[in-house]
């Protein structure tokens, strides 16, 4: 029933925007972050000072098992080069960061027009 529930609220466009999940508590190594629709694996020790910068940046630690949105993954090496930025590059390597996420809507317009580009077999 929720899946006819959904297709009808996607075919009408009927989509209420997600509010901005709630700060918690600083994320240890291997949790996930997430800001807007991007992912981050915290693949090294943050600081107190790291944390808040995040925080006010928009990053929130997500509970995989309970959020169901969709998001794209930021590069591997994302938040040990966060943590090895100084101060006044810190805000480079992030605006570096998120340009580095793929676009998924870039992604499958290229693999629509591959299958279009391949001729059908005869």
């Amino acid at each position: 029933m929720s899946t006819i529930t959904d297709s009808v609220r996607t075919l009408f466009r009927i989509r209420a925007p997600r509010k901005q999940l709630p700060p918690g508590l600083m994320p240890s190594f291997g949790m996930i972050i997430a800001c807007d629709d991007v992912k981050m694996i915290v693949d090294a020790d943050l600081t107190e000072e790291l944390w808040d910068w995040l925080l006010f940046k928009g990053w929130r630690g997500v509970s995989p098992s309970k959020d169901r949105r969709h998001y794209r993954f930021a590069p591997k090496d994302a938040c040990f080069a966060l943590t090895k930025a100084t101060l006044s590059g810190r805000d480079l390597m992030h605006r570096r960061i998120l340009r580095k996420v793929p676009d998924p809507t870039a992604v499958r317009r290229g693999q629509q027009a591959a299958q279009r580009a391949t001729p059908a077999p005869s």
